[in-house]
């Protein structure tokens, strides 16, 4: 199946911010553990 997926565990996690931008908010974030994250399409633009 083609998209974005992932794998594996999230040990801990901190939530050090949330930034609002101009169409969308963004958080910061600490995180301890293990992910894998597998893209087979998408578009991506800035």
């Amino acid at each position: 199946m083609k998209g974005i997926s992932s794998y594996g565990n999230i040990n801990d996690i901190q939530l050090i911010g949330i930034y609002p931008g101009s169409s969308i908010w963004l958080s910061g974030v600490i995180v301890e553990g293990n992910l894998s994250v597998k893209v087979d399409s998408g578009s991506f633009s800035l």
